[in-house]
């Protein structure tokens, strides 16, 4: 039960128009609703039950989308160390218990990049960024006395997905996860062209979330037409990774073309944090 699609992992500005594209598609959503079971008609489910004074919906399937955990079962019975987010290990990924037993993708305890806290990253990037870490510790091992071994320094969660006509990119913390995780922050939003405005421009929506006691960028979200706001969501991840504050961005050089960006002095992140710095210059007077 949700007040809306995506009510963790994006942003109520671009929630809203998410929602409009979906239903313009035929979608109709149950927005702070619960379903409480289904009619069945032998094996198959049939409709699919609410609860307050809602009808039961007519279903031909249902696909139920519940999340996902690891499955440490195996690593419990050999005796190994895990906790709610998966199997515990030290800094370069050996299990806390045995140094010679190493750990990376889903089953492993992921930790935030941006505050250090344990948490879910069931991201195929996370496996592979993790597993390059397990191999080249271990390849250091065997050929290199150890003396170089990598550190694993935390997840981003950078991720992305298309929906109908738009695609929407994310990394770090959206303002409700950093709130949650203690952040005290300042956003930056904005609504930019894609293009000049004489070859028919269309929006893109940027969020930009930033530490309040330090001005670091620790989370921003990008929803656009098109299949390109996973590249947004790739700089925003560097950008986190980098330690870039919102004076950086505020300096940010960027390229400009009619047909491929918008005019030179719009650009999404520039916008974006130009919209949080005005806030934060409210809050010193």
């Amino acid at each position: 039960m949700a007040p809306s699609i995506l009510p963790v992992s994006s942003e109520p500005e671009l929630v809203s128009v998410i929602q409009e594209e979906v239903k313009k598609h035929g979608v109709k959503l149950y927005e702070n609703s619960k379903v409480t079971g289904f009619t069945k008609d032998g094996n198959k489910a049939v409709a699919v039950e609410l609860d307050g004074n809602l009808d039961p919906i007519p279903v031909d399937y249902v696909v139920m989308a519940v999340g996902v955990r690891p499955n440490s079962e195996i690593a419990e019975k050999a005796g190994l160390e895990t906790a709610r987010f998966g199997i515990k290990t030290d800094e370069f990924l050996r299990t806390t218990k045995y140094q010679n037993i190493w750990t990376a993708g889903d089953v492993l305890e992921k930790k935030s990049f941006i505050s250090g806290q344990p948490m879910p990253s069931e991201f195929a990037t996370t496996a592979v960024f993790t597993s390059k870490i397990v191999a080249h510790n271990i390849f250091n091992i065997i050929y290199g006395q150890g003396k170089q071994l990598q550190k694993y320094v935390g997840s981003i969660n950078g991720n992305c997905a298309s929906l109908f006509d738009y695609s929407i990119g994310q990394s770090g913390f959206t303002e409700f996860l950093a709130k949650r995780a203690g952040y005290e922050v300042i956003t930056g939003y904005s609504e930019t062209p894609d293009k000049y405005p004489q070859l028919n421009p269309q929006k893109v929506y940027c969020k930009l979330i930033f530490d309040k006691t330090n001005q670091k960028l620790i989370g921003g979200t990008v929803l656009r037409k098109g299949l390109s706001a996973g590249q947004n969501a790739d700089w925003i991840s560097l950008a986190i990774q980098m330690g870039v504050g919102l004076r950086d961005i505020m300096q940010f050089q960027y390229s400009s073309h009619p047909m491929l960006n918008p005019k030179a002095n719009e650009n999404l992140f520039l916008y974006s944090a130009m919209d949080a710095m005005k806030k934060f210059m409210q809050l010193k007077k």
